[in-house]
């Protein structure tokens, strides 16, 4: 199989449509790909609406997590049931691109570890309002430290990449679980040993934004992500034999910037002490 799809699912009735039939609009049989959706504990109609779609398509997998456990522990579930050759992650209230179809091909064709897909931002009415620029043209295979030594070309989501699934076994790092912000040092890492990249040309992927996405919320929970994430991406840091590299830098950087944005919001709270321990 060439492909699986990996979308968890939380109280996602509103938007799982959509995302489903995005991805039942790739121009594939349904025999080279699989959907595997994670229900994350849900409490609304999105079980039920993404059983709907497992009778109309034998190659939708529906998972149950009994309780929320959130997106890293969901992408997990999804990545150690997958059984395609590539993987992508879909957050349920996004969409896929035609382009999709072109990054796997060029990840199939040119054998590499991960592809940079290009991605556009939407609002709500369908407003397109960016895309992420490539810095590199499509038959230029670079490696993922290179990418950031030269361009410094950075997106942590997960959704913007196409991964090969035989790296990610490579590279054995899972996503945190029972955070928010499981992604940032999941992308960083597998970044850093990404030999073979590149980049596709065609929209591969949508990000549509809307009022109740993660990282525009706000909650005790997302000060303690933003804190954890900064400790992972400290801890990742020091791990690296070369500091010196922009690399490095990068993650030095980012890590003490999510750690400040975790101490900057604790005031907003009313004490420290109400911060998850």
């Amino acid at each position: 199989m060439r492909l699986s799809l990996i979308i968890p699912c939380f109280n996602s009735a509103a938007t799982i449509r959509r995302c489903l039939d995005s991805v039942y609009a790739l121009p594939l049989q349904e025999s080279e790909f699989e959907v595997i959706v994670v229900n994350d504990g849900s409490t609304d109609e999105t079980g039920e609406i993404v059983g709907e779609y497992v009778t109309q398509h034998a190659n939708l997998t529906l998972i149950r997590h009994l309780v929320n456990r959130n997106l890293g522990a969901a992408r997990n579930t999804g990545l150690a049931a997958a059984k395609g050759d590539c993987i992508a992650f879909v957050d349920s209230d996004d969409e896929v691109g035609l382009g999709m179809v072109s990054a796997l091909k060029l990840l199939e064709e040119k054998g590499l570890d991960m592809v940079a897909m290009r991605v556009e931002k939407v609002k709500e009415d369908g407003t397109v309002t960016e895309e992420l620029t490539l810095p590199y043209g499509p038959e230029e295979v670079f490696s993922g430290v290179r990418l950031q030594e030269e361009k410094a070309y950075w997106c942590s989501a997960v959704w913007g990449y196409l991964f090969s699934k035989a790296f990610l076994e490579k590279v054995h790092y899972p996503f945190a679980e029972g955070v928010y912000y499981e992604d940032a040092d999941f992308v960083c890492t597998c970044l850093f040993h990404a030999e073979r990249m590149a980049f596709s040309e065609e929209i591969a992927y949508r990000f549509c934004s809307n009022a109740s996405t993660i990282t525009r919320t706000f909650s005790t929970d997302h000060v303690f992500g933003y804190a954890y994430l900064g400790a992972r991406m400290l801890a990742f840091y020091e791990s690296l034999e070369d500091k010196g590299t922009t690399f490095a830098k990068s993650i030095l950087e980012g890590g003490s910037f999510d750690l400040m944005k975790s101490f900057r919001r604790l005031p907003r709270l009313g004490s420290a002490s109400e911060v998850r321990q």
